[in-house]
């Protein structure tokens, strides 16, 4: 019986097509599609066993530390669902971006690589919420996959995680790349001139913008002081400063301005967003090196101090009054300028999101791609049958262990609380 192409179970609307078919019976015989369906079989395991780390690991700094305890009861149990608008921490727009991506990945892989192997796929399509897409489809024949051939449906139903993890790790290379090329967007204003100092004697006054140092561009109070350090005390110095629009060289000689310090004796506009902004520029390029598992922190849960990020400082000025500025307007991207915030923004969230989506259905849990993987494996093992009781046994069992541990996770923080 022909299923309705468009169904309607508010608040979803299915929409199915067998239009894509042939681009999926396609890319299925390219020979790319070989070596990376070898490489899924690889990466399942991989996926399933970094899956059980950050399990174990998590609830280990649940039984242990406190601070972790009344950190997940502040975030709620919400805070475990990967949907925009339910999860505190997951932006709408981003968030069903990666969500949206993640699926059409997912389920393509799947049909690709069912394809390769002349599996049949019924059909493709889109689920809608409200309207919104936020997934997709591919439909194979259940009969078909319980009475193939191992490696074969191994390779089908690794294929989906194994895709997500690719498009995560590609996002994730990009963000670094873009995030790490960003530099300090604030403009190194005077916002007074020290009497008697080098800056006074040079003629530099309040508004004049230094734009280089013995012409070597700076744009950050910190490369301007580690400029003069470099220099030393004594040492002479042509600044270059922009005043109502001209371009000045001036020519000064750095003199102590306390501690052993050289420079020029100016107050710099904003120099407690300019101090910031470098060290938040330090401290993401240093994760990015040192310990790359702080991106699975998002920027919205305000661990990790990240330049895209749209939380908000504020400082009180000399004069008292109090501003305010987001993180991401401190910088900006000598290519992508000030667009570079919803660049990064955007890849962080493919990251996370597709991560997320691999990890999860790489776990040995029925029915997802790892459970059904375990259930397969066993059958042919144990060469009991698809419905063995046994096979079903272990996989029950099995899934059991995981779903608690999820579940122990998600509600011990409640049970703990002194």
């Amino acid at each position: 019986m022909r299923r309705r192409a468009v169904e309607f179970k508010f608040p979803l609307i299915v929409i199915r097509s067998e239009r894509m078919l042939r681009p999926l019976e396609k890319l299925g015989r390219t020979r790319v599609m070989g070596p990376l369906s070898v490489l899924s079989l690889i990466a399942m395991p991989v996926l399933a066993g970094a899956a059980t780390y950050f399990l174990l690991i998590s609830l280990m700094a649940i039984l242990t530390r406190p601070e972790v305890q009344q950190a997940q009861r502040e975030a709620g149990p919400a805070s475990f669902l990967l949907l925009p608008g339910i999860n505190p921490y997951l932006p709408v727009i981003y968030g069903w971006l990666g969500i949206f991506v993640a699926l059409m990945v997912h389920e393509g892989a799947h049909g690709i690589i069912a394809r390769r192997f002349g599996y049949t796929v019924k059909s493709t399509g889109l689920i809608l919420f409200l309207g919104i897409p936020i997934g997709a489809f591919v439909e194979t024949e259940d009969s078909e996959i319980r009475q193939g051939r191992l490696k074969e449906v191994l390779k089908i139903l690794s294929a989906g995680p194994t895709s997500n993890a690719v498009v995560a790790i590609a996002s994730l290379v990009a963000l670094v790349a873009i995030a790490s090329s960003v530099t300090v967007s604030l403009p190194l204003v005077i916002e007074s001139v020290m009497e008697g100092g080098p800056a006074s004697a040079a003629g530099l006054r309040p508004n004049d913008q230094i734009n280089s140092v013995n012409g070597v561009p700076v744009n950050g109070v910190l490369q301007l002081s580690n400029a003069f350090a470099s220099i030393g005390i004594g040492g002479k110095v042509e600044l270059g400063v922009i005043r109502d629009g001209n371009f000045l060289t001036l020519s000064l000689t750095l003199a102590d301005i306390g501690g052993g310090r050289p420079g020029i004796g100016v107050l710099i506009r904003e120099a407690d967003f300019h101090l910031l902004a470098a060290e938040v520029l330090e401290r993401y390029r240093r994760i990015t090196t040192s310990n790359p598992l702080a991106f699975f922190a998002p920027p919205t849960f305000n661990v990790v101090v990240y330049p895209f990020s749209e939380g908000e400082v504020c400082f009180v000025t000399t004069d008292s009054v109090e501003r305010c500025r987001t993180i991401s307007s401190l910088f900006t991207h000598p290519i992508l300028g000030s667009s570079y915030t919803a660049v990064s923004n955007a890849l962080y969230w493919l990251w996370f999101v597709n991560i997320n989506v691999a990890i999860f259905n790489a776990l040995p849990i029925y029915p997802l791609d790892g459970g059904q993987a375990l259930r397969k494996s066993l059958s042919t093992l144990l060469r009991g049958g698809e419905k063995s009781t046994l096979v079903a046994s272990i996989t029950t069992a099995v899934s059991i262990f995981f779903i608690s541990m999820l579940l122990t996770i998600i509600f011990l923080p409640y049970v703990l609380v002194s």
